[in-house]
C-alpha cells in the first residue's frame, strides 16, 4: 500500500508560544520547559489539523527545534523526525538515523571554522550597537549546528535591523532564518528542505501524495517538495502574510 507523509512544523503550526495564545481559553498546554513549566499551547483549531495528519498520514515532525526540545512535548509522535534545521533526523525509537547523522557530522567539521568566525562578528555587530542579545552555537546529538541570536529584551525592531548587518556579512552559502523575534544563521548543508529530499529518497520507499504544512517563509522550500502545501491562517502565519501584502 503506498504511503501519504505530512512534513509538518511545529511552531505556529501545530501549537504557539503562551505570549501568542493568551486570549484563547481553550488552548491547552502541548510543551513543557525543562523546569516543567508551560510554554506552548495548542487551539482547537491546531488540536484538529494535528488528529487530521495524524489519522491521514504519516506525520513526519520538521522542525528548527531541537532533539531535545522535541522531547518535551506531550503530542504523540511515533514516526522519523526532522529537528534542528535538518541537522538531525531521528528514526522512530529516538535515536539519530546513522547515515544522515554521519553525512552532517562531516559538514560540521569543514564548516566549524566560518561557524566560530561568524558567531564573533554576531557578538561585535551587536555591542557596536549596544543591542541585548544574546549568541548561541545550538547542538544537537553532539554536533555544533547553527548560530541563534535572540534578543534579551524582546525587541523585533533591534533584531530586523542586527539581521539587515549580518546578512550582508554571512559567509558563502550561508542562510539566515528570521521569523518575528527568532533569528537562525545556519551553513550550507542545513536546510529542512535538505533533510526532507534525503528521507524521501532514501527512506520513504513508495509514496502516493506528500504534503507540506508550515507558517514560515523558510518552511516553502520544504513545502514545494512536495504534491501540496497547507498554511496556517489563524493565528497569523509568516506565508500567509506575505501573501496577503502581495494580494
Amino acid at each position: 500500500m503506498q504511503s501519504v507523509f505530512s512534513f509538518c512544523d511545529l511552531d505556529d503550526t501545530l501549537f504557539r508560544s503562551g505570549r501568542k495564545a493568551a486570549a484563547d481559553d481553550l488552548a491547552r498546554a502541548v510543551a513543557f520547559s525543562s523546569k516543567g513549566l508551560p510554554i506552548s499551547f495548542q487551539s482547537r483549531e491546531q488540536a484538529a489539523l494535528y488528529s487530521w495528519l495524524a489519522a491521514s498520514s504519516r506525520l513526519i515532525v520538521t522542525t528548527g527545534r531541537s532533539s531535545k526540545w522535541l522531547s518535551r512535548i506531550t503530542l504523540p509522535f511515533n514516526d522519523y523526525a526532522i529537528c534542528s534545521f535538518g541537522g538531525v533526523i531521528l528514526s522512530p525509537d529516538g535515536e539519530p538515523q546513522p547515515d544522515w547523522y554521519a553525512y552532517i557530522q562531516s559538514e560540521v567539521e569543514k564548516t566549524r571554522a566560518d561557524l566560530l568566525a561568524l558567531k564573533h562578528v554576531c557578538e561585535a555587530e551587536a555591542s557596536r550597537l549596544c543591542f541585548d542579545v544574546r549568541v548561541k552555537v545550538v547542538k544537537d546529538k553532539g554536533l555544533d549546528l547553527h548560530l541563534s541570536i535572540k534578543h534579551n529584551k524582546r525587541s523585533q525592531n533591534e533584531t530586523t535591523s542586527l539581521a539587515a548587518l549580518l546578512r550582508e556579512q554571512l559567509p558563502a552559502g550561508w542562510w539566515m532564518h528570521l521569523n518575528g523575534r527568532n533569528m537562525a544563521l545556519c551553513p550550507p548543508y542545513l536546510g529542512k528542505d535538505k533533510a526532507v529530499a534525503w528521507f524521501l529518497d532514501h527512506l520513504a520507499g513508495t509514496y502516493s501524495l506528500v504534503l507540506g504544512v508550515g507558517d514560515s517563509l523558510s518552511d516553502l522550500s520544504y513545502m514545494g517538495l512536495g504534491h501540496g502545501a497547507v498554511i496556517p491562517v489563524k493565528p497569523k502565519s509568516q506565508i500567509f502574510a506575505t501573501l496577503s501584502d502581495l494580494a
